[in-house]
């Protein structure tokens, strides 16, 4: 049952507040931009629930996930620092924002999300031979357009407009259905202000997995014209000229972030 109570705004929203803190959403959101240290005391005092039961359905590097008896995703560290430092904290902010799963309770090594049964990766990750995009009935790759790559790219310029980078934007980590796009595992996120080149990751990896048009959102074609221009600067003689080029792009999109 979800907790109400009035919050520092004063609202009795009824919305599961993070770990019984009762910091709803929006003033979660508001803080994520603000400062993110100022929430990261918010995460991690809950109980772990019981995996006893629950389906093991991935081991990773760093993690297993399962699916609890409610349906549930639960992810847990194999040891200390198995989540990323601003892991948590940036998946409930885009989470509760519809860009990334949803984020319902967590502790230190561990949080719970909605469950992404329906959703599929844009790569395909069973593929001993590496990832590849999926294809069609006529065996043409499967690439994220129209509505799904606006989420995408509205989701990416919002976690860059709070300062970070995701860092790991490949297409293993961006799951669709046929009426949504949501980005996962925010593990490497890194501060943009620590190493800008990361947003020229995110941008660059995207591009690969993506069918760009002229009828894009607002985000959308933001992200593809900073990709032409990052592929124009790869094109100069010189990795020192490459190099500029692709900072000067990275500022200038960084700057009209702000315009929208």
């Amino acid at each position: 049952m979800a907790t109400v109570r009035k919050c520092e705004k004063g609202l009795l929203c009824g919305a599961t507040c993070i770990n019984k803190k009762y910091f709803c959403r929006d003033v979660l959101q508001k803080k994520l931009s603000d400062n993110l240290e100022q929430v990261v005391d918010v995460i991690g005092n809950a109980d772990m629930p019981s995996i006893e039961g629950a389906d093991h359905l991935a081991k990773g590097n760093y993690a297993d996930i399962y699916r609890l008896g409610n349906g549930r995703i639960l992810k847990v560290a194999h040891r200390d620092g198995g989540i990323g430092e601003f892991e948590i904290p940036l998946q409930t902010s885009l989470g509760s924002q519809g860009f990334a799963l949803q984020v319902y309770n967590s502790g230190k090594n561990w949080f719970t999300m909605e469950d992404a049964s329906s959703l599929k990766p844009v790569l395909d990750t069973s593929d001993p031979k590496g990832y590849k995009l999926f294809l069609d009935e006529d065996g043409n790759e499967i690439k994220l357009k129209g509505k799904r790559l606006d989420d995408i790219t509205q989701g990416l310029i919002t976690l860059h407009k709070q300062g970070f980078s995701h860092n790991d934007l490949h297409g293993g980590n961006i799951m669709f259905d046929d009426n949504k796009a949501k980005l996962i595992d925010f593990g490497l996120s890194r501060r943009v202000a620590e190493d800008k080149r990361a947003v020229f990751r995110d941008i660059r990896k995207l591009s690969g997995v993506v069918d760009f048009d002229d009828n894009g959102s607002k985000y959308t074609k933001l992200i593809q014209a900073t990709n032409s221009e990052f592929e124009e600067a790869k094109t100069l003689r010189g990795k020192a000229k490459q190099d500029l080029a692709i900072s000067e792009a990275i500022d200038k999109y960084l700057a009209q972030l702000n315009l929208l």
